[in-house]
């Protein structure tokens, strides 16, 4: 499910083209973030789960960069995220 979206996402940003670098996150105890867009100085992180009633746990994500905003995609929402501009 998460290279589906990514890559889902990757080609909507490209044919409006939002060009940008793909990113994802992970630190030395294997804390991850799934999908990182950096556009127009802003850093929007998105953490892709199967399960929507699993918890997100970006604390470490947010203590290195404070001004992001992070949100949960999973099958209650993917769709919305694939067609919504950055």
């Amino acid at each position: 499910m998460k290279n589906y979206i990514v890559s889902e996402r990757m080609k909507l940003l490209s044919n409006r083209r939002y060009f940008h670098q793909p990113f994802f996150w992970r630190n030395l105890y294997n804390s991850e973030i799934d999908n990182l867009e950096i556009y127009e100085n802003k850093l929007d992180a998105y953490e892709i789960k199967w399960n929507p009633k699993r918890k997100l746990k970006p604390s470490s994500f947010l203590q290195i960069y404070p001004n992001a905003t992070i949100s949960r995609i999973d099958p209650t929402n993917y769709q919305e995220f694939l067609v919504r501009q950055p």
